[in-house]
């Protein structure tokens, strides 16, 4: 690859493939090459949670349920707790007079439960890290109720 060796924002006439971006020496090019590998080597650092990332997620955490209407029954909002340590995650919330309970895995900074409540089974999975978490999933009914709403698990400031 040939750099252009006009100083940036210097006013000369441009070749026809440098004012595309597309010759040998092309600014804007290069530019544009190396805002790529920048923006790609940012994600790829945001987007990987180490083992030590996930063990900062031991802790316990306030734990916020919003599920879709279904099964009978509106939109649900519910607040409880959820506890990350040891490799392990568990949470409980409160819907009306009964609760939801659940225990799952923790993996690579991924946490899997599973949980049940009354008349359903529950599934959420997420990535967690010291702030909380942020897990989807659904509950579908059991016991002759038939119904399968999408929901989401807010852990801490998720």
């Amino acid at each position: 690859m040939v750099v252009s060796s006009r100083p940036y924002g210097a006013h000369t006439r441009l070749s026809a493939g440098e004012q595309s971006g597309r010759g040998e020496g092309s600014v804007r090019g290069s530019r544009r090459v190396a805002l790529l590998a920048i923006g790609s080597a940012c994600l790829l650092a945001t987007s990987s949670i180490s083992p030590a990332q996930a063990q900062r997620a031991d802790g316990t955490y306030p734990a916020t349920l919003a599920c879709d209407a279904g099964g009978g029954s509106g939109p649900i909002r519910a607040s409880g707790t959820a506890t990350i340590g040891g490799g392990r995650g568990t949470y409980e919330v409160r819907i009306g007079s009964g609760r939801e309970t659940g225990t799952g895995v923790l993996s690579g900074g991924r946490l899997n439960v599973s949980g049940k409540g009354p008349g359903y089974e529950a599934r959420y999975a997420g990535d967690v890290s010291g702030r909380g978490g942020f897990l989807t999933g659904y509950q579908a009914g059991t016991g002759g109720k038939s119904f399968r709403r999408a929901c989401q698990l807010i852990l801490g400031d998720g």
